[in-house]
C-alpha cells in the first residue's frame, strides 16, 4: 500500500512505482497525488458525484452566500433545490473556509464577489466557466496552496495561461496564484499593459515587459521577490 495524506506532493516521475502488479493507492481528493493516481490507472474515479449536494451550500435569490459542506473536491451544483439557477457567487462565500481542496464552478455563474475565496488555505485549484464575466477585486487573497486558476477557453471575459488569470485581452494580467509551485522566476507575457496581484507570491524573480504602462496599488504585498526588473515605459506604480 502507498499512501498521501498530504496535499503538497507536487511531482511524481512516471517510473516511481514500476513494478508492483497490485499496488493500492490512497490520496486526498483533490491533491496532485490524488490526480496522479486517477490518471495512472491505481485510483478509480467512480465513486465522486457529478455534484456537491446542493444542501452544502447557501443560496439566496441564486447567489451563493456560504458552505457547509465537508470540502475536498466541491462542484457546485447548476441549480438550488427549487430548480432556479445559481448566477453567482456572493461576497466572502467562503471566506476562511480550510476544508476545500478543489472548486469547479458551473457554467451559469456570471459574477464572483469579493473576498469570495479569502484565507482558503487548503484550495489549490479553481476552475472557472465560460460564463462569468465579472471577478472582483480582491476574489483571491491568503491563498497559500492555490496553484491554478483556470478559464474555460470560450469565456469571452477572462483567460488563463498555465494557470494564471488574465483579462481576454491578456492587456491585464489579474491574479498569479500564491501557491504556485516550481517556479522561482515569472516573465510576464509582452502585450500586458496593467499588473495586478501578486499578492504573497513565493517567486524571486519578476520580470515586466515593455508594454506595462501601470502596475496596480500593493500589486507586490507580502511577496518573496528579491529582484524585478521595470520597463522604461512605467507611467503609474500603485501604493
Amino acid at each position: 500500500d502507498w499512501s498521501s495524506d498530504v496535499c503538497s506532493s507536487d511531482l511524481i516521475d512516471d517510473t516511481a512505482f514500476d513494478g508492483p502488479d497490485q499496488l493500492k493507492v490512497t490520496a486526498n481528493e483533490g491533491s496532485y497525488a490524488y490526480d496522479w493516481a486517477v490518471e495512472n490507472g491505481y485510483i478509480e474515479k467512480t465513486d465522486i458525484p457529478e455534484y456537491s449536494p446542493v444542501t452544502d451550500f447557501v443560496i439566496e435569490n441564486g447567489v451563493i452566500t456560504g458552505y457547509t459542506g465537508q470540502g475536498g473536491i466541491v462542484i457546485i451544483p447548476p441549480a438550488d433545490v427549487n430548480g432556479n439557477s445559481i448566477t453567482g457567487i456572493g461576497e466572502s462565500a467562503f471566506f476562511q473556509n480550510s476544508s476545500i481542496l478543489k472548486m469547479v464552478i458551473p457554467d451559469g455563474v456570471t459574477t464572483i464577489g469579493a473576498s469570495a475565496f479569502y484565507f482558503c488555505g487548503s484550495l489549490q485549484n479553481l476552475e472557472i466557466p465560460a460564463s462569468v464575466n465579472e471577478i472582483s477585486l480582491g476574489a483571491f487573497g491568503y491563498n497559500g496552496s492555490l496553484q491554478s486558476v483556470n478559464v474555460a477557453e470560450d469565456n469571452e471575459s477572462y483567460c488563463s495561461v498555465d494557470g494564471v488569470l488574465f483579462d481576454k485581452s491578456m492587456q491585464q494580467l489579474l491574479y498569479y496564484p500564491q501557491g504556485k509551485r516550481n517556479q522561482n522566476s515569472y516573465t510576464i507575457p509582452n502585450g500586458v499593459r496593467e499588473v495586478g496581484s501578486f499578492f504573497m507570491t513565493n517567486l524571486k524573480t519578476l520580470i515586466i515587459p515593455d508594454t506595462v504602462t501601470t502596475i496596480q496599488r500593493a500589486a507586490f504585498f507580502q511577496s518573496s521577490l528579491t529582484s524585478i526588473t521595470l520597463p522604461e515605459g512605467l507611467g503609474a506604480i500603485g501604493d
